[in-house]
């Protein structure tokens, strides 16, 4: 058995209350040391402080999670945590780095419309030509060992403002017998009987909608009655000149009711139905002519 002298107790002693008077005036708090795919990071004071680092991490990498290990460790009460340093760390041992790039983009010009009384309706005219401006764009880009994981504007600079464009739009009432270049219906009911094309061996140059003999004919748009007469083949047909480069055909009519020179208005009775000139029955042979060529009547009409 050893027995302990007095003077070893004493020394036992005086070291325990040593380290008790450490502790006492130099507390120590748990803390955790922090690995990212086996590299060292540094301390954090706790878990939280780390899920925001790795919060982080998994956002940049869109969710591709790296190796993490936190080691239980014991670190002074005054220790201070930089989460910038550690995040800037993380990334590195994460294979993420950030890069800041300036591209130049164009910004379009808008547009913007005013009435004006030195237009006839439906016209337009450019009162101030627009142009594109452009601007400088600095995006955040962050890569995964090398892949773009995402880019971000960070700011824009206007370089070259765009200027607007100024359409001037026609307020003034059109002349007597000017056309819109809108064409309505000729006949108040449609029963195509024969569409435009060849037909027979032959171009046929209009479309024909069937109608009683004495149904009225409607003019297709504004004009002035250009031809009201017989011609062969065509029978009894009227012509309106739109003055805008269109034509109407109103073909086999029974009766004219207007003559050359007569300015005509949208939808005024102009002639009746009829089944004169080379025709098998009493129907309407309407044609529209752009610049005195015959053109299919039928987009014309059935967008309006």
């Amino acid at each position: 058995m050893r027995i302990f002298s007095g003077k070893s107790i004493l020394i036992r002693f005086l070291l325990l209350l040593m380290i008790l008077l450490c502790i006492f005036l130099c507390p120590i708090r748990v803390g955790y040391g922090m690995t990212i795919n086996g590299h060292n990071i540094g301390l954090v004071n706790n878990r939280n402080e780390a899920e925001s680092i790795m919060n982080t991490i998994l956002r940049e990498t869109n969710r591709q999670a790296p190796s993490l290990r936190l080691d239980l460790c014991f670190i002074s009460p005054d220790t201070q945590t930089d989460i910038a340093s550690l995040l800037e760390a993380a990334r590195q041992a994460s294979g993420i780095t950030t890069e800041y790039i300036t591209e130049v983009h164009t910004v379009p010009f808008t547009q913007k419309k005013c009435e004006s009384d030195a237009l006839f309706q439906g016209e337009q005219s450019i009162a101030v030509q627009g142009q594109a401006g452009n601007k400088s764009v600095v995006y955040k880009v962050i890569r995964l060992n090398g892949d773009v994981q995402s880019k971000e504007i960070i700011s824009e600079t206007i370089l070259t403002p765009p200027i607007e464009e100024v359409v001037s739009v026609g307020t003034k009432p059109l002349p007597t017998g000017v056309g819109t270049g809108v064409f309505r219906h000729p006949l108040e009911t449609i029963a195509v009987s024969s569409s435009y094309g060849v037909r027979w061996g032959r171009n046929h140059t209009g479309v024909d909608f069937a109608a009683d003999t004495g149904t009225k004919i409607l003019a297709s748009d504004h004009g002035i009655v250009s031809f009201s007469g017989e011609v062969s083949g065509y029978g009894k047909l009227l012509i309106l000149d739109h003055q805008n480069g269109y034509e109407t055909y109103y073909a086999h009519c029974s009766s004219l009711n207007k003559e050359v020179g007569e300015k005509i208005s949208a939808g005024d009775v102009i002639a009746l139905v009829g089944s004169t000139g080379n025709s098998t029955g009493p129907h309407l042979h309407f044609e529209i002519r752009v610049h005195g060529k015959a053109t299919d009547p039928m987009p014309f009409l059935l967008n309006h």
